[in-house]
């Protein structure tokens, strides 16, 4: 009796399984979604300085 176990903590088991791993793929997903966002941010704002600094150039 102890060592039978019920069908139902296997599928649990699997489920739990399932959920850190998608959970897994998710965080990894994230993380790559916001070094791009970042990148692009910093590229955008590096971008935005040039001009600035053309305009400054141009007003004096």
């Amino acid at each position: 009796m102890t060592g039978h176990r019920p069908p139902r903590d296997h599928k649990t088991f699997k489920a739990i399984k399932t959920t850190i791993t998608s959970g897994r793929l998710f965080f990894i997903l994230s993380k790559t979604i916001f070094f791009c966002l970042t990148f692009i941010w910093l590229q955008t704002l590096r971008r935005n300085e040039i001009l600035s600094r053309k305009n400054i150039g141009n007003n004096f």
